[in-house]
Protein backbone atom coordinates (compact mmCIF):
# COMPACT_ATOMS: atom_id res chain seq x y z
CA UNK A 1 0.00 0.00 0.00
CA UNK A 2 3.25 2.23 0.21
CA UNK A 3 3.41 4.81 -2.21
CA UNK A 4 -0.02 4.44 -3.47
CA UNK A 5 -1.69 7.88 -3.74
CA UNK A 6 -4.30 9.29 -1.68
CA UNK A 7 -7.60 10.88 -3.14
CA UNK A 8 -8.99 13.80 -1.40
CA UNK A 9 -12.39 15.19 -1.98
CA UNK A 10 -12.87 18.21 -0.12
CA UNK A 11 -16.83 18.57 -0.93
CA UNK A 12 -19.59 21.33 -0.30
CA UNK A 13 -20.34 19.14 2.88
CA UNK A 14 -17.90 15.93 3.40
CA UNK A 15 -14.26 14.90 3.46
CA UNK A 16 -14.43 11.86 1.55
CA UNK A 17 -10.85 9.73 1.48
CA UNK A 18 -9.54 6.71 -0.17
CA UNK A 19 -6.38 5.06 -1.93
CA UNK A 20 -6.17 5.78 -5.96
CA UNK A 21 -7.48 2.71 -7.51
CA UNK A 22 -10.58 1.58 -5.89
CA UNK A 23 -14.01 2.32 -6.69
CA UNK A 24 -15.15 4.13 -3.82
CA UNK A 25 -14.06 6.13 -1.16
CA UNK A 26 -12.38 4.54 2.49
CA UNK A 27 -13.87 7.25 4.76
CA UNK A 28 -16.25 10.34 4.35
CA UNK A 29 -16.24 12.85 7.33
CA UNK A 30 -19.02 15.38 7.55
CA UNK A 31 -16.88 19.26 7.38
CA UNK A 32 -18.69 20.42 10.38
CA UNK A 33 -16.76 21.82 13.59
CA UNK A 34 -18.58 21.03 17.48
CA UNK A 35 -17.63 22.98 20.15
CA UNK A 36 -18.57 21.37 23.64
CA UNK A 37 -17.40 22.77 26.70
CA UNK A 38 -15.59 21.05 29.38
CA UNK A 39 -17.75 20.20 32.38
CA UNK A 40 -14.82 21.70 34.96
CA UNK A 41 -13.78 25.01 35.43
CA UNK A 42 -10.85 25.03 32.63
CA UNK A 43 -8.75 27.59 34.52
CA UNK A 44 -7.45 30.61 32.57
CA UNK A 45 -4.67 28.83 30.50
CA UNK A 46 -6.40 26.06 29.05
CA UNK A 47 -9.66 26.10 26.55
CA UNK A 48 -13.25 26.35 27.59
CA UNK A 49 -14.35 24.21 24.50
CA UNK A 50 -13.20 21.22 23.03
CA UNK A 51 -13.56 20.14 19.28
CA UNK A 52 -16.02 17.36 18.06
CA UNK A 53 -15.58 15.96 14.85
CA UNK A 54 -16.60 12.35 12.81
CA UNK A 55 -19.42 10.13 11.50
CA UNK A 56 -19.53 8.24 15.27
CA UNK A 57 -20.25 11.76 16.92
CA UNK A 58 -22.97 12.81 14.83
CA UNK A 59 -25.42 12.33 17.73
CA UNK A 60 -23.41 14.47 19.49
CA UNK A 61 -23.07 17.23 17.15
CA UNK A 62 -27.02 17.93 16.15
CA UNK A 63 -27.35 18.93 20.22
CA UNK A 64 -23.82 21.22 20.64
CA UNK A 65 -23.04 24.39 18.20
CA UNK A 66 -21.72 23.86 15.36
CA UNK A 67 -19.62 25.65 12.32
CA UNK A 68 -19.91 23.93 8.61
CA UNK A 69 -16.16 24.79 7.26
CA UNK A 70 -16.98 25.11 3.19
CA UNK A 71 -19.87 28.14 2.72
CA UNK A 72 -20.58 27.59 -1.12
CA UNK A 73 -17.38 27.26 -2.51
CA UNK A 74 -14.89 28.70 0.01
CA UNK A 75 -13.52 27.43 3.12
CA UNK A 76 -14.27 29.30 6.37
CA UNK A 77 -11.91 27.42 8.86
CA UNK A 78 -8.79 26.37 7.67
CA UNK A 79 -7.39 24.98 10.94
CA UNK A 80 -10.71 23.28 11.44
CA UNK A 81 -10.54 21.96 8.03
CA UNK A 82 -6.63 21.01 8.72
CA UNK A 83 -7.98 19.21 11.73
CA UNK A 84 -10.72 17.45 9.75
CA UNK A 85 -7.69 16.17 7.36
CA UNK A 86 -5.60 14.66 10.05
CA UNK A 87 -8.22 13.18 11.87
CA UNK A 88 -9.18 11.01 7.97
CA UNK A 89 -5.72 9.96 8.01
CA UNK A 90 -5.29 8.95 11.55
CA UNK A 91 -8.58 6.59 11.20
CA UNK A 92 -7.36 5.76 7.82
CA UNK A 93 -4.01 4.80 9.37
CA UNK A 94 -1.90 6.29 7.02
CA UNK A 95 1.36 7.97 6.94
CA UNK A 96 0.89 11.05 4.83
CA UNK A 97 4.55 11.18 4.29
CA UNK A 98 4.06 7.83 2.37
CA UNK A 99 1.55 8.49 -0.02
CA UNK A 100 1.32 11.26 -3.33
CA UNK A 101 -2.04 13.01 -2.73
CA UNK A 102 -4.72 13.84 -5.59
CA UNK A 103 -7.09 16.54 -4.18
CA UNK A 104 -10.03 17.30 -5.92
CA UNK A 105 -13.24 19.27 -5.33
CA UNK A 106 -14.62 22.43 -5.87
CA UNK A 107 -13.16 24.93 -3.83
CA UNK A 108 -9.54 24.27 -5.65
CA UNK A 109 -10.62 26.22 -8.35
CA UNK A 110 -9.47 29.40 -6.48
CA UNK A 111 -5.71 30.13 -6.99
CA UNK A 112 -5.83 31.46 -3.07
CA UNK A 113 -7.44 27.79 -1.83
CA UNK A 114 -5.04 26.15 -4.54
CA UNK A 115 -2.07 27.94 -2.65
CA UNK A 116 -4.04 27.04 1.08
CA UNK A 117 -4.17 23.50 0.21
CA UNK A 118 -0.87 23.16 -1.11
CA UNK A 119 0.66 24.85 1.97
CA UNK A 120 -0.74 22.53 4.23
CA UNK A 121 -0.40 19.41 2.23
CA UNK A 122 3.21 20.50 1.95
CA UNK A 123 4.20 21.98 5.60
CA UNK A 124 2.00 20.20 8.24
CA UNK A 125 1.57 16.88 6.06
CA UNK A 126 4.72 16.61 4.71
CA UNK A 127 3.02 14.88 1.69
CA UNK A 128 5.94 13.43 -0.98
CA UNK A 129 3.78 15.48 -4.02
CA UNK A 130 0.23 17.01 -4.47
CA UNK A 131 -2.22 17.19 -7.76
CA UNK A 132 -4.61 19.20 -7.56
CA UNK A 133 -7.17 17.81 -9.96
CA UNK A 134 -9.99 19.26 -11.83
CA UNK A 135 -13.28 18.92 -10.56
CA UNK A 136 -15.43 18.39 -14.30
CA UNK A 137 -12.00 17.03 -16.07
CA UNK A 138 -11.88 14.03 -13.38
CA UNK A 139 -15.74 13.16 -13.44
CA UNK A 140 -15.60 12.88 -17.40
CA UNK A 141 -12.42 10.86 -17.24
CA UNK A 142 -14.40 8.45 -14.61
CA UNK A 143 -17.38 8.43 -17.11
CA UNK A 144 -14.99 6.93 -20.26
CA UNK A 145 -14.60 10.44 -21.77
CA UNK A 146 -12.33 13.01 -22.86
CA UNK A 147 -14.91 15.42 -24.64
CA UNK A 148 -18.33 15.85 -22.93
CA UNK A 149 -20.12 18.52 -20.84
CA UNK A 150 -20.21 17.86 -17.02
CA UNK A 151 -23.25 19.13 -15.04
CA UNK A 152 -22.47 19.43 -11.25
CA UNK A 153 -24.84 20.36 -8.58
CA UNK A 154 -23.81 19.87 -4.93
CA UNK A 155 -24.13 21.42 -1.69
CA UNK A 156 -23.50 25.01 -2.41
CA UNK A 157 -22.97 25.58 -6.03
CA UNK A 158 -24.25 24.30 -9.27
CA UNK A 159 -22.23 24.38 -12.12
CA UNK A 160 -21.43 23.65 -15.98
CA UNK A 161 -18.33 22.87 -17.56
CA UNK A 162 -17.49 22.16 -21.03
CA UNK A 163 -14.13 19.88 -21.70
CA UNK A 164 -12.67 18.91 -25.15
CA UNK A 165 -9.89 16.51 -25.31
CA UNK A 166 -9.46 16.04 -21.11
CA UNK A 167 -9.23 19.99 -20.65
CA UNK A 168 -11.95 22.06 -19.13
CA UNK A 169 -12.83 25.41 -21.52
CA UNK A 170 -12.28 27.31 -18.08
CA UNK A 171 -13.41 31.07 -19.98
CA UNK A 172 -17.23 28.64 -21.06
CA UNK A 173 -17.67 26.96 -17.90
CA UNK A 174 -20.40 28.30 -15.38
CA UNK A 175 -20.61 28.41 -11.98
CA UNK A 176 -24.17 29.27 -9.78
CA UNK A 177 -24.50 30.15 -6.55
CA UNK A 178 -28.25 27.77 -6.28
CA UNK A 179 -27.77 24.45 -5.19
CA UNK A 180 -29.05 21.92 -2.62
CA UNK A 181 -28.66 24.42 0.55
CA UNK A 182 -31.12 26.51 -1.31
CA UNK A 183 -33.68 23.58 -2.08
CA UNK A 184 -33.13 23.01 1.69
CA UNK A 185 -33.68 26.52 2.98
CA UNK A 186 -36.48 27.27 0.88
CA UNK A 187 -38.16 23.74 2.66
CA UNK A 188 -37.20 24.46 5.93
CA UNK A 189 -38.84 28.05 5.86
CA UNK A 190 -42.12 26.41 4.57
CA UNK A 191 -42.65 23.54 6.98
CA UNK A 192 -41.55 25.64 9.99
CA UNK A 193 -42.03 29.62 9.02
CA UNK A 194 -37.82 31.00 10.04
CA UNK A 195 -35.22 30.92 8.64
CA UNK A 196 -32.85 27.71 8.69
CA UNK A 197 -29.53 28.30 10.52
CA UNK A 198 -26.75 26.76 7.91
CA UNK A 199 -24.63 26.47 10.69
CA UNK A 200 -26.94 24.01 12.75
CA UNK A 201 -25.88 20.50 11.81
CA UNK A 202 -29.57 19.19 13.22
CA UNK A 203 -31.26 21.07 10.92
CA UNK A 204 -29.44 20.86 7.54
CA UNK A 205 -29.36 16.68 8.10
CA UNK A 206 -33.17 16.88 8.92
CA UNK A 207 -33.66 19.31 5.53
CA UNK A 208 -31.11 16.41 4.04
CA UNK A 209 -33.36 13.79 5.23
CA UNK A 210 -36.80 15.02 3.60
CA UNK A 211 -34.81 16.03 0.61
CA UNK A 212 -33.76 12.47 -0.02
CA UNK A 213 -36.90 10.65 1.52
CA UNK A 214 -39.53 13.05 -0.30
CA UNK A 215 -38.61 15.42 -3.10
CA UNK A 216 -38.27 15.16 -6.85
CA UNK A 217 -37.52 16.62 -9.93
CA UNK A 218 -41.18 16.73 -12.09
CA UNK A 219 -40.07 14.70 -15.66
CA UNK A 220 -41.84 17.59 -17.64
CA UNK A 221 -43.25 21.13 -16.96
CA UNK A 222 -46.45 19.53 -17.03
CA UNK A 223 -45.94 16.71 -15.01
CA UNK A 224 -47.33 18.30 -12.05
CA UNK A 225 -50.39 19.49 -12.90
CA UNK A 226 -51.41 15.59 -14.04
CA UNK A 227 -53.98 13.77 -13.08
CA UNK A 228 -51.41 10.64 -13.31
CA UNK A 229 -47.87 11.14 -11.26
CA UNK A 230 -45.43 9.11 -12.39
CA UNK A 231 -43.59 9.44 -9.14
CA UNK A 232 -46.85 9.47 -6.97
CA UNK A 233 -46.17 6.40 -5.39
CA UNK A 234 -42.84 7.55 -3.26
CA UNK A 235 -44.01 8.46 0.35
CA UNK A 236 -45.24 11.39 0.85
CA UNK A 237 -44.14 11.72 5.01
CA UNK A 238 -41.12 10.93 7.02
CA UNK A 239 -40.02 10.58 10.56
CA UNK A 240 -37.03 13.07 11.52
CA UNK A 241 -34.18 11.85 13.83
CA UNK A 242 -35.97 13.59 16.58
CA UNK A 243 -39.00 11.45 16.22
CA UNK A 244 -41.22 14.36 14.43
CA UNK A 245 -43.18 13.16 11.86
CA UNK A 246 -42.67 15.47 8.39
CA UNK A 247 -45.32 15.39 5.90
CA UNK A 248 -44.80 17.58 2.32
CA UNK A 249 -47.47 18.50 0.26
CA UNK A 250 -47.08 17.89 -3.71
CA UNK A 251 -46.17 21.25 -4.43
CA UNK A 252 -42.92 21.16 -1.86
CA UNK A 253 -42.60 17.34 -3.30
CA UNK A 254 -41.16 19.28 -5.97
CA UNK A 255 -39.06 21.39 -4.77
CA UNK A 256 -36.34 20.48 -6.36
CA UNK A 257 -37.65 21.81 -9.68
CA UNK A 258 -36.03 25.02 -9.01
CA UNK A 259 -33.38 23.63 -10.86
CA UNK A 260 -35.26 24.58 -14.39
CA UNK A 261 -37.66 27.15 -14.89
CA UNK A 262 -40.86 27.27 -12.86
CA UNK A 263 -43.09 30.05 -12.11
CA UNK A 264 -43.75 29.72 -8.57
CA UNK A 265 -42.89 32.81 -6.88
CA UNK A 266 -41.39 31.65 -3.90
CA UNK A 267 -38.74 29.53 -5.63
CA UNK A 268 -35.64 30.70 -6.46
CA UNK A 269 -34.86 29.68 -10.38
CA UNK A 270 -32.26 28.37 -12.36
CA UNK A 271 -33.31 27.94 -15.90
CA UNK A 272 -30.36 24.65 -16.35
CA UNK A 273 -31.76 23.46 -19.48
CA UNK A 274 -31.27 26.62 -21.33
CA UNK A 275 -27.58 27.53 -19.76
CA UNK A 276 -26.37 24.47 -20.78
CA UNK A 277 -27.39 25.18 -24.60
CA UNK A 278 -25.70 28.55 -24.00
CA UNK A 279 -23.52 27.08 -22.60
CA UNK A 280 -22.48 24.40 -26.10
CA UNK A 281 -23.42 27.16 -27.92
CA UNK A 282 -20.35 29.29 -27.07
CA UNK A 283 -18.03 26.45 -28.06
CA UNK A 284 -16.31 25.97 -31.17
CA UNK A 285 -18.63 24.34 -34.00
CA UNK A 286 -16.66 21.13 -34.11
CA UNK A 287 -17.06 20.72 -30.48
CA UNK A 288 -20.85 21.15 -30.26
CA UNK A 289 -22.45 17.85 -31.81
CA UNK A 290 -20.03 16.03 -29.36
CA UNK A 291 -21.02 17.99 -26.07
CA UNK A 292 -24.28 17.68 -26.52
CA UNK A 293 -23.84 13.70 -27.06
CA UNK A 294 -21.76 13.32 -23.55
CA UNK A 295 -24.14 15.45 -20.95
CA UNK A 296 -22.39 13.75 -17.74
CA UNK A 297 -24.49 14.48 -14.20
CA UNK A 298 -22.50 14.55 -10.93
CA UNK A 299 -23.26 15.85 -7.60
CA UNK A 300 -26.11 14.98 -5.14
CA UNK A 301 -28.89 16.43 -6.80
CA UNK A 302 -28.30 15.13 -9.64
CA UNK A 303 -29.50 12.23 -7.85
CA UNK A 304 -32.93 13.73 -7.06
CA UNK A 305 -35.86 11.16 -9.19
CA UNK A 306 -36.79 12.74 -12.46
CA UNK A 307 -33.46 14.67 -12.61
CA UNK A 308 -31.84 13.49 -15.42
CA UNK A 309 -35.53 12.64 -17.27
CA UNK A 310 -36.29 16.60 -16.93
CA UNK A 311 -32.72 17.54 -18.52
CA UNK A 312 -33.16 15.62 -21.49
CA UNK A 313 -36.85 16.24 -21.85
CA UNK A 314 -35.94 19.81 -22.05
CA UNK A 315 -32.43 19.64 -24.07
CA UNK A 316 -34.47 17.71 -26.49
CA UNK A 317 -37.18 20.59 -26.78
CA UNK A 318 -35.32 23.43 -26.71
CA UNK A 319 -31.78 22.87 -28.21
CA UNK A 320 -30.94 23.04 -31.95
CA UNK A 321 -32.29 20.15 -33.40
CA UNK A 322 -29.10 18.66 -35.48
CA UNK A 323 -27.27 18.02 -32.23
CA UNK A 324 -28.98 14.75 -30.25
CA UNK A 325 -28.74 15.09 -26.52
CA UNK A 326 -27.93 12.16 -24.25
CA UNK A 327 -27.91 12.15 -20.42
CA UNK A 328 -24.79 10.08 -18.88
CA UNK A 329 -26.38 9.61 -15.12
CA UNK A 330 -24.39 6.88 -13.50
CA UNK A 331 -25.44 5.73 -10.53
CA UNK A 332 -22.12 6.29 -8.59
CA UNK A 333 -21.44 9.55 -9.91
CA UNK A 334 -20.82 11.14 -6.22
CA UNK A 335 -17.90 9.74 -6.54
CA UNK A 336 -16.85 9.60 -10.10
CA UNK A 337 -14.36 12.46 -10.12
CA UNK A 338 -12.23 10.91 -7.75
CA UNK A 339 -12.05 7.08 -7.80
CA UNK A 340 -14.18 5.72 -10.66
CA UNK A 341 -12.81 4.77 -14.07
CA UNK A 342 -10.06 3.77 -15.90
CA UNK A 343 -8.56 7.08 -16.75
CA UNK A 344 -8.64 9.06 -13.80
CA UNK A 345 -5.64 10.17 -12.38
CA UNK A 346 -6.26 7.97 -9.12
CA UNK A 347 -5.12 5.06 -11.13
CA UNK A 348 -1.68 6.54 -11.83
CA UNK A 349 -0.15 7.69 -8.80
CA UNK A 350 3.30 8.37 -10.78
CA UNK A 351 1.46 11.76 -12.29
CA UNK A 352 1.08 13.67 -9.18
CA UNK A 353 3.43 16.04 -9.10
CA UNK A 354 4.00 19.69 -7.09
Amino acid sequence: MENTSVVIDLGGDWCRTGLGGRNHPMLAVPEVIGYQSYPENPGPSNPKTRKIIGVANLPLLRQIPTEFLVQRREVTNWDAMETVLKYSYEHLKLKAEDHPVLLTGFLVNSLNHRQKLMEIMMESFNVPSVYIGNHAELCLFGSGFLTGLVLHSGTGITSISPVCNGKVKELSTKVFEMAGIDVSLFLHKALFNKNMNLDSLSQRNDMDIVKEKLCYVSKHPNQKDSAVDSVSSLPTMTALPDGKIITLAKELRTSPDMFFWTSHGDFPNLDLSSEVIETVIKCDTEERAILFSNVVLSGGNTLFSGFPERLLWELNNIRPHWFPAQIVSRPNRVFSHGWEGPSCPAYQPSTTNT
